[in-house]
């Protein structure tokens, strides 16, 4: 019996931790990112991307991620059309590139979006 709420409890705690707002991520910031048109340009199969992603936690990249290789083969339009040509890209909002994995403090520097809001 004292297994049994001690399992239930843990459970219950274990669910409280994971719904809470700490593995939110960074939503505010990649909204300010989004409403910059800040682009961050990638590929599936690219391990940078992937880790660049990482670094956003859970949070929902759709507003400002574009997958250059959705079909294993470089020719998105848009990455195209952007002149694209390495993987991870960030385009800024004036016009400046940054290649290769960033940190998120030198995004929110470069980018005036505030990380810890």
């Amino acid at each position: 019996m004292k297994k049994t709420i001690i399992l239930i409890i843990l459970i219950s705690i274990i669910f409280i931790v994971g719904c809470s707002d700490a593995g939110k991520g960074y939503d505010s910031f990649v909204s300010c990112l989004s409403s910059k048109d800040i682009k961050f340009y990638g590929s599936y199969q690219c391990p940078h991307c992937k880790d660049q992603k990482e670094m956003f936690g859970k949070t929902d990249l759709t507003d400002i991620y574009v997958e250059c290789d959705p079909l294993g083969r470089f020719n998105n339009p848009e990455c195209l059309s952007e002149g694209i040509k390495a993987v991870p890209t960030w385009k800024l909002q004036d016009g400046s590139e940054l290649l290769g994995t960033q940190n998120l403090e030198t995004l929110s520097r470069l980018t005036g979006c505030n990380l810890n809001e």
